[in-house]
């Protein structure tokens, strides 16, 4: 056997042990972090650790073996989106920015550090991330999906679990590089003693192909799950704007229906009110069922109404 061969397979053997401790040490930095969102329950703390543990690598490459699957559940999902939520994990990455896909409402506050900066983005229900601008001490929040790029002028505040799993994704990458080379590595070996070599190699082969399918399958988890979890805040404003659009509706038809029992009233008792009086009754309705701006407008109508209707002698 070729020995050169045989220390490249050695050394690239311990590049793939060393990576993998540092894979599996991020996998669980990630699932302690999941595990401390304030406001889970003990039942939701189970769920995680429970699917955490079935995407483990040992319990993958076993699965590799047999029918490759995994899946993630409903109940997952709605414990995803109940951490994305609370916000909570937010750290700072110097020398970093965070461009998200929307900006939020009122996502552009004066600040004095990051530090302050992320304690802005917890305050708002819609921030994600943000970035910090040193030098003009400004705090841009933003919503959605977001992207971190480096800017040594900035420091990105972003969510830690999302963090993470950029970093188990791009760890897991590097994984499948070194297994690939691995494989290769053992096909492309020559050997004096052929049928020895094949029988030693065929079991090597199928380790690494079951590892390969391991990473692939991990892969495909946390993908699903970093899905789910980015579009999290997302659904969320979604479903904030459908309820406000809804509200808004739900206060036009109230004041249709107060109008229509008004009139009704004054026809039953036969009572006639000035048009003006109709008129100012009409802005204590419209304000007191929430169109504080309409109410405004119209207070204003009604005023210069009143000032131009008195004669001018």
């Amino acid at each position: 056997m070729n020995e050169p061969t045989l220390k490249n397979l050695h050394t690239l053997q311990n590049k793939y042990n060393e990576k993998m401790a540092q894979y599996k040490q991020a996998f669980r930095d990630l699932q302690s972090t999941l595990t401390n969102i304030s406001g889970l329950t003990s039942s939701e703390i189970n769920k995680i650790n429970s699917y955490m543990n079935s995407i483990n690598t040992q319990t993958l490459v076993d699965q590799a073996i047999a029918e490759p699957h995994v899946v993630i559940g409903d109940d997952m999902i709605n414990i995803m989106n109940k951490i994305k939520n609370s916000q909570d994990g937010l750290i700072i990455k110097p020398g970093r920015g965070f461009a998200g896909t929307n900006n939020v409402s009122g996502g552009i506050v004066y600040t004095t550090n990051a530090q302050e900066c992320l304690t802005k983005c917890k305050q708002h229900n819609q921030c994600i991330g943000a970035t910090f601008y040193k030098e003009n001490q400004s705090c841009v929040m933003s919503s959605g999906n977001g992207n971190i790029y480096t800017d040594p002028n900035t420091d990105a505040i972003v969510n830690k679990v999302s963090s993470l799993m950029q970093t188990l994704l791009s760890y897991n990458y590097q994984l499948m590089v070194i297994n690939k080379e691995i494989k290769n590595e053992i096909l492309n070996t020559p050997s004096n003693n052929q049928d020895t070599w094949n029988t030693a190699t065929k079991k090597m082969e199928d380790n690494v192909t079951n590892q390969h399918n391991a990473l692939l399958l991990q892969r495909r988890a946390i993908e699903h799950v970093a899905q789910k979890y980015d579009v999290a805040a997302v659904g969320v404003n979604e479903t904030k704007l459908s309820t406000k659009q809804a509200f808004y509706w739900y206060r036009i038809w109230a004041l249709i229906i107060i109008a229509i029992l008004y009139i009704a009233l004054l026809t039953l008792f036969g009572v006639s009110l000035p048009l003006i009086i109709n008129f100012l009754i009409l802005i204590l309705v419209v304000w007191t069922i929430g169109f504080k701006y309409l109410a405004y407008m119209m207070l204003i109508i009604y005023i210069l109404y009143y000032i131009y209707m008195i004669p001018m002698n």
